[in-house]
């Protein structure tokens, strides 16, 4: 690792939302064979799917958290570093991710953030806006709003 200002320390600690998804999943996976030394904390809003994440990664901590509820936010992300954070399709973005915001600044040990955020087949293209066309206040798309609770300068 380099010297630069701009380079943060691996992780020790990994949190990965959707872990029992088809894509949080690969990732625990890959995490768990290529640096068993990560601790993994899984995480899947369907209680159905935690007692299967329990059984497939005896050696992470699974919970069970909801974007919806911040204290169940803030008790999964206490003490981690790292965050994957990937919401199923038709979330509403602007408290699920201002309550993962909330939770991430409460916990105060954040050092690497990983968003993704995907369209869904089903989605109307003509219901997403060009760059060029929409203001900060007209966005409806997930990225925007997770941007303005992440910085409010962006407001």
């Amino acid at each position: 690792m380099s010297d630069s200002i701009n380079s943060k320390s691996v992780p020790r600690s990994v949190l990965i939302f959707g872990a029992a998804g088809h894509i949080g999943r690969p990732l625990a996976d890959f995490l768990q064979r290529e640096a068993p030394q990560i601790q993994l904390r899984l995480v899947s809003s369907n209680a159905e799917r935690v007692d299967a994440l329990r059984r497939d990664f005896p050696f992470a901590e699974v919970v069970f958290a909801n974007y919806f509820d911040l204290p169940s936010l803030e008790s999964a992300a206490q003490g981690m570093e790292g965050f994957f954070v990937n919401a199923p399709g038709g979330t509403d973005e602007r408290p699920a991710m201002t309550h993962l915001v909330a939770a991430l600044k409460k916990a105060g040990t954040a050092v690497h953030v990983l968003r993704t955020v995907g369209l869904q087949p089903e989605a109307n293209p003509r219901r997403i806006l060009h760059p060029a066309a929409r203001s900060r206040r007209e966005s409806r798309t997930p990225h925007a709003a997770s941007n303005r609770q992440a910085d409010p300068r962006r407001e």
